[in-house]
């Protein structure tokens, strides 16, 4: 991501060096080469990079499953006793879904994001390193701001949990017991 990053910050620096030229050395070949060149290099370096972010997910992801239904298969029966199995199912299913569908996605974002910040406040900072000054008040108040929202996500994601604990005991239930009363009814 970081070789991704540069690649792109050096394209865009080559275009506004380019761009400064005058009209005669701007009609040089050589200059959209090498722009053409970087461009293609930033493309490969993105498609690279998606390929093996994405697999190294799916290995993560298929290695939590495993590792996931290894200690529920292995665990003793006190375990299923004490916990309802609507819960057991919620939380493996929940932390599954999470993991494949939106870990990726989230987390490449994020990533993306942050390596296009760093990679821009380089780029403002070589230029004009007195701009950089706006980040003494901007960042304490990301902070505070950050920390509010993750203390109400946390509050929103354990209501939604206790929420949709019981939809999947009665769902386990009616499978189980209520089957053979649908049967014996026709219905």
């Amino acid at each position: 991501m970081v070789i991704g990053e540069a690649t792109y910050d050096v394209s865009n620096r080559w275009l506004s060096l380019w761009s400064a030229k005058s009209h005669e050395e701007q009609r040089s070949w050589t200059n959209m080469y090498v722009y053409l060149g970087l461009t293609l290099g930033t493309l490969v370096i993105s498609l690279l990079r998606a390929q093996y972010y994405f697999y190294l997910i799916l290995s993560g992801s298929n290695s939590l499953q495993n590792s996931m239904l290894k200690g529920l298969l292995y665990t003793s029966l006190r375990f299923f006793e004490s916990n309802p199995s609507g819960r057991i199912l919620n939380r493996a299913s929940k932390d599954q879904q999470v993991i494949d569908e939106l870990l990726p996605m989230t987390l490449f974002d994020a990533i993306q994001c942050l390596s296009m910040t760093i990679g821009s406040l380089v780029i403002i900072g070589i230029i004009n390193p007195w701009v950089l000054l706006i980040l003494i008040p901007i960042l304490p108040s990301f902070w505070y701001l950050r920390r509010f929202y993750l203390r109400s996500s946390r509050q929103i994601k354990r209501l939604e949990s206790v929420t949709r604990s019981p939809v999947y005991a009665l769902f386990s239930s009616s499978l189980n017991g209520g089957l053979s009363t649908i049967r014996a009814f026709n219905v």
